[in-house]
């Protein structure tokens, strides 16, 4: 799900699967609970063989489509970032926060150059997720100890995290919500982005806050702040990217005699050193025999005629294949070369 419509897509075709398919099939056997997050589904069945059948019959709803199946271990199962466990009378479950194998439980260090409200929220964050999975409060509070250890590694001090953790108690578990959030009318949110450079920055925000609450009334402003200093900031320019690495490409060649009479255009979507050098294919290697430079330099028969790697000049770049052969046509047909003689013109077709 790479692409950022994959999300929404997954959830319009789930959701249509769900409504005209899984739950309206006649003769099939239902979950007595079904929830899903895009395409990760929880259901619970009275025996295992019940869940087998359903897992065949919505497996053959969709060519596209294919579920894989997990059962409980122990009485366990690990959902997204929880983990469902059955009690004992087997009436009831508790679910408490799942941590990965491969978590080293690192966050960023406290001492780490950042605003202090960002050192507070991560805190916050992480107990209020804790709050809202576990089922009861002794789950919370084995879920919050494993979290302070953790936190300590990384230099956060303890009496930080339990005033952290109080505020979220006192906040959600006590239901003290807060009156004058809910009193005030709707203002329009400005975000305003500012480089952190420490506690003048903290001060400036503060300023700004008071100036456009005084003005601007119906504007609620929100100052986020980014790095102000960078290590590429020591440098005046990036790296470039060697030519020789450089792939998906249209490229230009001359003779170092002959000029623009004798030149080759053409595509790779290889790297370019591979194009000219490769073992038997590439231009200017030895045994490529139908090398259009090499056949120029033998037939010239002129010592000065030759080919250098390093006067490739790139042209154009694409993001695939495709897109680079309709480039590397356009120039052909322009004739802004005579070496490359091979009819390589695509049809342009305007959807």
């Amino acid at each position: 799900m790479g692409n950022p419509l994959g999300p929404i897509l997954a959830n319009i075709f789930m959701a249509h699967l769900e409504e005209s398919m899984i739950f309206c099939g006649p003769n099939i056997v239902q979950p007595t609970f079904y929830r899903r997050y895009v395409d990760d589904t929880f259901c619970l069945f009275t025996t295992k063989e019940e869940a087998e059948r359903f897992l065949v019959f919505i497996n053959n709803l969709h060519p596209n489509i294919q579920f894989e199946m997990e059962t409980e271990s122990d009485g366990k199962l690990e959902f997204l970032d929880t983990v469902v466990e059955r009690r004992p009378d087997s009436t009831s479950h508790r679910t408490s926060t799942k941590v990965k194998q491969t978590d080293k439980g690192i966050y960023y260090h406290y001492s780490s150059f950042i605003p202090d409200s960002y050192k507070l929220n991560k805190i916050f964050t992480l107990v209020y997720r804790a709050y809202r999975i576990a089922s009861d409060m002794s789950v919370f509070h084995v879920d919050v100890e494993k979290l302070k250890k953790r936190l300590r590694l990384n230099g956060f001090p303890t009496h930080l995290i339990d005033q952290v953790t109080s505020k979220v108690l006192m906040r959600y578990h006590a239901q003290q919500d807060n009156q004058q959030d809910t009193q005030q009318p709707d203002r329009e949110r400005v975000y305003i982005a500012l480089p952190y450079l420490g506690p003048v920055s903290i001060i400036l925000k503060r300023q700004l806050t008071k100036l456009v609450q005084k003005f601007y009334p119906s504007v609620q402003l929100k100052v986020v702040f980014r790095r102000g200093f960078r290590i590429s900031n020591l440098f005046n320019y990036k790296d470039k990217f060697p030519i020789a690495c450089r792939s998906m490409i249209v490229y230009y060649i001359q003779c170092k005699k002959c000029g623009p009479s004798q030149a080759y255009i053409g595509k790779t979507i290889n790297s370019l050193y591979e194009r000219f050098h490769a073992s038997g294919t590439g231009h200017l290697h030895p045994n490529n025999i139908e090398s259009a430079l090499l056949k120029h330099c033998v037939e010239s028969n002129d010592p000065e005629c030759a080919f250098h790697f390093d006067d490739v000049k790139i042209l154009e770049s694409g993001r695939f294949d495709e897109e680079i052969r309709f480039i590397e046509s356009i120039l052909l047909k322009y004739d802004r070369q005579n070496l490359n003689t091979c009819e390589r013109s695509i049809e342009l077709k305007v959807v």
